[in-house]
């Protein structure tokens, strides 16, 4: 296993941070921030185990745990408003720290959250998911997202800490876990030609996968911060649409994961035959599917929806060769073109 333990800066519009990249370090979060001589509440969803909240608890003194809701109850700004009240309850103050332990939900209802909470309070963003410690670098939106496809409410402003510990997604089911491993997906294929190879391997290095992702993102970001956004926003504009049509979410008890709608987009904005071929087997070997067929009528019409909103294009970025992309705006006659359906049966 290729372990890493890694302490960097991040700079984002939002400011800055630090981020702890080690395995155990949750255990030993007492040494980056004071839980000692202040209230902490710790942020949860209803699939994170207690065991994990139960660490942090340990090293508080005057800590609390507030569980989100499962369902749509715990997401978007129901979810922030639980949190809300619940800080109010436990009577945190400016000063005060809550701690966002959980996946990708989790941190953007708790980031929100106390951003706004009381004029904001310190958060620690503790990602522990493989998808939300993969999107763990930093310089996104603290917020969570709305109705309509491509809408989010929040705010530019960096946690105190992020505390990324790989031991924690161990405890996710395979399924998920290997979802999550679309957000690596994303940056092999259009940053870094090796990490696509480390992801191919028999047995996927985790550690060292999630480490090669988050040193890549630092970079873009410490570079070109608008190359890494245009970066990370390869093939989300048919994900998002994908999610709203066929996510498991909300009432809908089965559907795509978030990482598998990622997959099946990028596979939609990978122009290179070879690397299509490759990127599918890749899928297959990590169990995410390789291919769909989907209402295409029906995500036309949530592509289209976005882009009028957008401004009556649609912001893309097309994999032209592994580690090669290029952004365009794509207008509604040309995704017309490009989702017509081919057959009666995908109308």
């Amino acid at each position: 296993m290729g372990e890493h333990s890694a302490k960097f800066y991040l700079r984002h519009a939002g400011g800055g941070c630090d981020l702890i990249l080690k395995r155990g370090c949750l255990a030993n979060l007492r040494s980056f921030t004071d839980t000692q001589n202040r209230k902490v509440a710790v942020i949860t969803g209803a699939g994170t185990p207690e065991a994990l909240a139960g660490r942090v608890l340990a090293q508080c003194k005057n800590g609390s745990v507030c569980r989100l809701p499962a369902g749509e109850k715990g997401r978007g700004m129901a979810g922030v408003q639980f949190v809300l009240e619940a800080l109010c309850r436990q009577g945190l103050a400016q000063g005060d720290l809550a701690v966002a332990l959980g996946g990708r939900n989790v941190q953007g209802v708790a980031g929100l959250a106390a951003a706004i909470y009381q004029g904001g309070i310190e958060l620690a963003a503790c990602p522990s998911t493989a998808q939300a410690q993969l999107c763990a670098c930093g310089g996104e939106l603290l917020g969570v997202e709305l109705a309509r496809p491509g809408c989010r409410a929040g705010v530019y402003k960096a946690p105190a800490l992020i505390m990324v510990d790989p031991a924690l997604p161990e405890t996710e089911p395979a399924a998920r876990r290997a979802a999550g491993y679309a957000w690596a997906l994303q940056i092999a294929l259009t940053c870094d030609p090796k990490l696509l190879a480390l992801l191919e391997a028999a047995e996927p290095d985790y550690d060292e996968i999630l480490w090669r992702t988050l040193q890549n993102k630092k970079h873009l970001m410490d570079q070109n911060p608008a190359q890494r956004a245009t970066v990370l926003e390869c093939g989300m504009p048919l994900a998002r649409a994908l999610w709203q049509l066929y996510g498991c979410r909300g009432r809908r008890t089965k559907g795509l994961l978030p990482g598998e709608c990622l997959v099946l987009a990028l596979e939609g904005v990978t122009m290179d035959k070879a690397l299509l071929h490759r990127l599918r087997a890749l899928c297959r070997a990590l169990g995410l599917p390789a291919r769909a067929v989907w209402n295409r009528s029906r995500v036309l019409e949530a592509l289209l929806d976005e882009a009028a909103w957008q401004g009556g294009a649609l912001e893309s970025v097309q994999i032209t060769g592994l580690g090669c992309w290029q952004a365009c705006r794509l207008q509604p006659n040309e995704i017309r073109q490009r989702l017509q359906p081919k057959t009666p049966e995908e109308k």
